[in-house]
C-alpha cells in the first residue's frame, strides 16, 4: 500500500512536469471549432469531424491513442470527450492515466468492477477504466444528464460483468 502511494505521488509529480499533463485544456460548451483548435495546438490531428463526434489522433511520443470528442446535436457544443490509452508492456497506463486525472482533479471513487470515478460538480463527471477486451484505458468525461448507457458502451459493459 505504502508502495502505491509512493508511486502515486511520483507519477503526480512526473504528470505535473510532463508535457501532455491537463494540457488537453477542453471544456464542456465549447463550440467544435474551439475544441478542436485546442487539441490541434497540441499536435493531434483530425481524423474525422462527423455529427455528433470528432475523433483525433496525437503526434508521435504520446501515451495518448486517439481521442473522442462529442457535440450536442443541437447547438453542436462539447458534450464530452473519451482520451483512449493504449496498454504497453513496459508502462503502467492505468497509474499514467488516473494520476494525471488526480493531478487536476483530486480525489476519485474506485468501484468494485475496476471503474474509477470522479464526481467533478452537479452536472460533470469522469470514469476512468479498460473496455472490456483490455484494448485500451479510456478516461472519459460526461455531462451527467448525457451519460445513458447502453449494450454498445464500453461503460455499461463494465457494470454488466
Amino acid at each position: 500500500m505504502n508502495k502505491f502511494i509512493l508511486l502515486l505521488v511520483i507519477c503526480m509529480m512526473a504528470v505535473l512536469l510532463s508535457a501532455e499533463a491537463g494540457v488537453l485544456g477542453l471544456d464542456f460548451g465549447w463550440t467544435r471549432a474551439r475544441s478542436i483548435g485546442t487539441l490541434e495546438k497540441q499536435d493531434f490531428t483530425l481524423l474525422s469531424s462527423e455529427y455528433d463526434q470528432a475523433i483525433l489522433e496525437p503526434g508521435a511520443d504520446s501515451r495518448i491513442d486517439h481521442i473522442e470528442l462529442f457535440f450536442d446535436q443541437f447547438d453542436d457544443t462539447l458534450t464530452g470527450w473519451s482520451i483512449a490509452f493504449q496498454p504497453a508492456d513496459d508502462f503502467d497506463v492505468e497509474t499514467y492515466a488516473v494520476s494525471q486525472v488526480i493531478a487536476i482533479h483530486d480525489v476519485f471513487d474506485f468501484l468494485d468492477n475496476g471503474l474509477y470515478t470522479w464526481d467533478l460538480d452537479d452536472y460533470s463527471e469522469i470514469y476512468a477504466g479498460y473496455d472490456p477486451g483490455r484494448e485500451f484505458f479510456w478516461v472519459e468525461y460526461t455531462l451527467k444528464y448525457i451519460y445513458q448507457p447502453d449494450e454498445y458502451d464500453y461503460l455499461y459493459r463494465l457494470f454488466s460483468e
